[in-house]
Parts: structure tokens; sequence; C-alpha cells
């Protein structure tokens, strides 16, 4: 698929994240409905095929969006690029069930590696990044994990949209 139909997303684990784990908060609200317009702009310029990592936090939330938005636009395509076999097993219970419920729904799921490596999460950077047009990114802090995830996407020459969670 042309690269400029793919989406994917990038952003904070929920211990960076303002609210935390409470997505009744506001400033997850407020987050949310940012995230879903940025969404809904990107089918509009046509992208069809989202990418997300399915971390806990942001990946999870824009999974949702996107879930949530297959009603009104029944032909994007969800995909969940799994880092590695067992990434949520120490997770906390809810949001384990909240990825599973997550991935019971995606249109297609990769798993990169069998287990752990050194290694895993570059790799998992460079495979989203490499294969999408438009990175939608969500971080306050630009030494993280996403903050290298943009700065990669940025020297591949990608089109990204940086939301700050921080001041949703």
């Amino acid at each position: 698929m042309n690269d400029m139909h793919i989406a994917a997303f990038t952003g904070h684990r929920p211990q960076s994240l303002p609210w935390g784990f409470n997505e009744e908060a506001p400033d997850c609200i407020a987050f949310k409905k940012r995230l879903q317009m940025e969404v809904e702009q990107a089918i509009q310029d046509g992208y069809s095929h989202f990418l997300f990592g399915g971390s806990i936090g942001v990946d999870l939330i824009a999974a949702r969006i996107v879930l949530d938005l297959k009603q009104k636009y029944p032909k994007i395509i969800l995909e969940c690029i799994i880092p590695y076999i067992n990434q949520a097993v120490l997770w906390p219970t809810e949001q384990q069930d909240i990825y599973h419920n997550i991935l019971a729904e995606c249109d297609k799921k990769i798993i990169l590696n069998e287990k752990y490596s050194r290694d895993v999460y570059k790799l998992w950077i460079s495979y989203m990044v490499d294969r999408a047009g438009l990175i939608i990114a969500a971080y306050c802090d630009e030494q993280s994990g996403s903050g290298q995830t943009v700065r990669y996407a940025l020297e591949r020459e990608k089109r990204v949209i940086v939301i700050n969670p921080c001041n949703a």
C-alpha cells in the first residue's frame, strides 16, 4: 500500500500523561477530542490505514478513536504493530483487558518479535515510521521515545502532527 494512505500513532504511556490512567479527567477528554479531530482530518486528507503499537496510553486511546470512527468511515483500517508477543503481560489487568479487546477488533495484527530484546523498540519505531506517510504524535517530552520517533520521522521526511497532551 502507498504510504500516503497510512498514518501511524506515537505517544506517551499513562505515567507521562497529566491524567495518568484516569481517562475521565477533563484534560484527557479534551485530548481525546483533539486527537479525534486530527484523525478525522487525516481521513479527509486520504489516510485510510492507521497503525498503532498497542502500548498503554496514547496508543490505546488512538486505537479506540479509530475503531469508533469505523462507524462513520467503514473503509478505514486499524492495524496493530506488536513489538513482541508478551508486551502486555506486566500491565495492570484493566489495561490488558482494553488491549485484548482492541486487538480483537483490529483489521490486521503484525508481531515483529517473539520476545523482548534491547533493539525491539528501535525496530518497532522504524517499521511503523517507514510504512507511514503521516505520524500523529502526542507527547510532552522531546527526550521521550515519542520524541525520538518524531525525529526519526522528520529525518525520513514524513508529515508529522504533534499534539501536546500536557497542554490539551
